[in-house]
């Protein structure tokens, strides 16, 4: 069994991951919920994935998800969690990383507080200009930023990205930075799975690894086809918030209910696969699925 080899499971990743959408305090949602479907919960601890995940396999869950953030994040927090752990503890732990985007989500940090900023930039698709830039300590829930404070680093963040932010040169570097990580995982067989953005696995990166996505996407079966892009499968099966509960009750974009309970199912079933009796052998089962990227 997978809990005889591994204790914990990592997920690192955006407000999908997180839970985005059901944290406290939008009421009208939580009542819609209820009336509809019977479903309750307090927040989005009690919706989102990882946390279904946790009840379903004995493990630990840790999830360091975070709205807004983008793949610079993921990177950062996988490596504090390994710094502050022994490498016979990491070997323990299953990583699944949700990759976001990177030139639209930096992470900078401030000496003001002592912590590190989302920072969002927006870009024209046309013209490829910037339209507008936002901060902020945590997108769910506060501290707030000094509103004075939050205008300024949004004009940093501007001026900086036109400065200095070449999307083709970013990616790159990301892409360097992604690789380094999945080598020193494989160097010290240390389990991990990504999802998400997959574009940020380049060529170069199956060149070094040509099994990669075989071995270490998380390819989810899910309604008799591959997934492996948690906004994708929400958005292209209609089970988002707002498809969920109807426009007149909420716009929002977020994976809903049946998304995370589905994907959750999923990435239960894919682990169970993966890991047979005490041999902890990969099970790579060829199945006939139609594999779409999103």
């Amino acid at each position: 069994m997978i809990e005889n080899k591994f204790n914990t499971i990592h997920f690192t990743g955006c407000s999908f991951t997180e839970g985005g959408g059901f944290e406290d305090g939008k009421n009208q949602l939580k009542l819609e919920y209820k009336n509809k479907y019977g479903f309750l919960y307090k927040n989005e601890k009690d919706v989102a994935y990882p946390y279904l995940l946790q009840d379903k396999l004995n493990l630990k869950v840790i999830n360091e998800a975070k709205s807004g953030s983008g793949i610079e994040r993921t990177i950062r927090k996988i490596w504090e969690y390994i710094r502050k752990n022994k490498i016979e503890d990491v070997k323990k732990t299953i990583f699944i990383l949700e990759l976001a985007e990177a030139i639209t989500r930096l992470e900078v940090y401030s000496n003001k507080y002592n912590k590190y900023l989302v920072a969002n930039v927006v870009y024209d698709s046309k013209t490829g200009k910037i339209t507008d830039t936002q901060t902020t300590l945590n997108w769910i829930y506060g501290p707030q930023m000094d509103e004075e404070y939050r205008n300024t680093t949004r004009e940093v963040i501007r001026e900086y990205s036109t400065l200095f932010v070449n999307p083709y040169e970013y990616d790159k570097k990301i892409q360097n930075e992604i690789l380094g990580l999945f080598t020193f995982f494989k160097m010290h067989d240390i389990h991990f799975y990504y999802s998400g953005n997959v574009s940020f696995i380049d060529n170069f990166t199956k060149k070094i690894y040509p099994d990669i996505e075989q071995t270490n996407r998380l390819n989810l079966v899910l309604n008799g086809k591959g997934e492996f892009n948690f906004y994708g499968f929400a958005h292209s099966n209609l089970i988002r918030i707002s498809d969920e509960v109807g426009m007149n009750i909420s716009t929002d974009g977020h994976p809903g209910v049946q998304a995370h309970q589905m994907w959750a199912n999923g990435i239960y079933n894919f682990l169970q696969n993966r890991y047979i009796d005490n041999t902890y052998q990969l099970n790579y089962i060829q199945e006939k699925i139609n594999l779409k990227t999103i």
